[in-house]
Parts: C-alpha cells; structure tokens; sequence
C-alpha cells in the first residue's frame, strides 16, 4: 500500500466517531422561525449558479426572488440525494465488489463501504430537506438534468467498461462536490441547511481525498486500451457536470417566459468559462497522475476547454 491511500485510509479510522451517519444529532427540521426567514440569499447562494448573478433575476421584487432562491435550494437537493444514490454509491460498489475491487485491496474496500453509508446519509438528509422546503413554499421540480446527462454517458458505456465508467462519474462527483458545498456552506443560511451543508462538507472532504488516491492507484494499474478510455470519458464526465440545467430555469421562471429565456441563454454563454472553475478540484487530482503528460491524452481535455 502506497503512503497516499494509506493516507486516505487513515481520515477514516475515527469514522465511527467523527462521520456524521454516526456522531452528528438531526438537525434538519426546520422551525417556524426558519421558514420567517425571507432574505432570498440566507436560502441559496448567488455564487452557485450564474442564473442567479443575472440583473433582471437581481432586480426582481423580494418575494418572487425568495421563491427562486428556494427553488434553486430543493433543486441541488434532489440532485445530491439523485447523485448519491444512482451514481456515487454504484461506483463505490464497482470499488467493493465489481470488477475494479482486483485493483484495491482489503482495507480500501473496507473503506469503500463506510463511504457507501456516508452517502446513504447524504441521500436521506438532502431529500428530508428538499421535501420540507418544497411543501412550504408550494414548489413544482424537475429532474436534474445533469443526472439524465451522467446516466446517458453511463447508457454509452461498453458492457465491459460499464463499472470503470461508473468510477470515473464517482471521481469526479466526490471531487467536485466539495468546492459547491464549501461555497453554500461560507455565508450565512437558514439553520438546517447551515447544520446539513456543514455535516455534508465535513464528510466529503474525506470522500475525496480517498477517490482521489483510488484514481490515481487505479490509473497506475489499468492497461492502455482502458486508459484510453478514461481519458476520452473524463472531459465528457466533467462537462456534463458544468452544464446549466436549462429545463430548470425555465420552469422556474415560467410565470415570465421572456425572463426565462434570457436567463438560459446567459447561463449558457458563462458555461465555457464556469466549466473551467467548478472542474478545478478534479483537475488537481488528475494531475497527480500522468495522464496529462500524454499529447493525446491532453488534446481531449484541451479540445474540451479544460485545460489551455
């Protein structure tokens, strides 16, 4: 075992004490002085999503914003719990017992499992808080676009390379997650979604310092034919995390279609340059490997606007 994953192993000796599955009270009902709270950023910040940065979304009165803000919250919770559960999890399950498990050895599997109820946790606490805060506003959703577009790559995936795709989804996820719940965790939210993000992040830091160094023990192991593979999959994989969710935005903004409309064409013209700061973290991680020394391996994510 190198000294990196037994690094990543060791966040995890004191899991059952520190994890918030096992150590951390429910703090995720909202109270009646929670739902008084009427300052639209106190229930998702503008800094996560370009739609919300816009001037006329800006400019809207009070209330009608209040209602995007809220939208936008129970919308990244359906999403995590959606993410959890129909993507993290099965690549953690291809690290325990599909066919990558050949290239981790006992401990790390035994690991994979305290993630895979970590994230159980995540799924069940974020949907909790999505469906209160969808009853109290009266709230119409949508599925996540960028679910239907991971589970689209996944759909594409040769049969034999299906659970190598499934890591690969995993990586990135655990690896960007941690920046988005940084962001919504540094400013000043409604009680439960503060005590949820901040259990959340604490929990992830972890998730990804250990796919990490699973990738980069995965990429030392793995024959050129599925390296290849990996580095064509991964900028598709990172893109299709940065895409604005459009379907969203336009249900969101319904009752103003023009607006609508506006919005999603500004939140697609910031995605190229958005792209490049939300897949940073991945990128790091990508680079403690040598895949970016290879040309062609490079021109992929060149091609992609990952990298210059």
């Amino acid at each position: 075992m190198n000294e990196a994953t037994y690094r990543s192993i060791t966040l995890f000796r004191n899991w059952d004490s520190s994890s918030a599955v096992r150590s951390r009270p429910y703090a995720y009902q909202f109270t009646h002085e929670d739902f008084a709270q009427t300052e639209p950023s106190l229930w998702f910040p503008a800094t996560l999503s370009s739609a919300l940065t816009h001037d006329s979304v800006k400019s809207l009165p009070k209330k009608e914003l209040l209602l995007v803000h809220a939208h936008h919250l129970v919308h990244f919770m359906g999403y995590t719990t959606a993410l959890e559960v129909v993507h993290v999890n099965e690549a953690v399950r291809c690290i325990v017992a599909g066919n990558l498990s050949k290239y981790f050895e006992n401990e790390e599997r035994h690991v994979a499992l305290k993630l895979y109820a970590d994230e159980a946790y995540h799924a069940l606490f974020s949907k909790d808080i999505a469906d209160q805060v969808a009853k109290h506003f009266n709230l119409m959703r949508t599925k996540p676009t960028r679910i239907e577009g991971l589970n689209f790559i996944l759909e594409q995936s040769p049969p034999d390379l299906k659970c190598l795709t499934r890591f690969c989804i995993g990586f990135v996820s655990e690896t960007l997650i941690t920046r988005e719940l940084l962001k919504l965790s540094t400013g000043a939210l409604v009680g439960p979604v503060t005590n949820l993000l901040q259990d959340h992040l604490y929990d992830e830091g972890r998730h990804a310092v250990f796919f990490s160094e699973c990738f980069s023990q995965l990429w030392r192991q793995i024959p050129k034919i599925e390296r290849d593979y990996v580095a064509k999959m991964l900028p598709k994989i990172l893109t299709a995390f940065s895409q604005p969710d459009i379907p969203f935005l336009r249900m969101v903004f319904k009752t103003r279609p023009a607006l609508g409309e506006e919005v999603s064409a500004f939140a697609l013209a910031n995605q190229a340059v958005r792209m490049v700061e939300i897949c940073k973290p991945t990128l790091r991680a990508i680079e403690r490997t040598d895949l970016l020394d290879d040309e062609s391996y490079f021109v992929h994510f060149q091609s992609a606007g990952l990298v210059a």
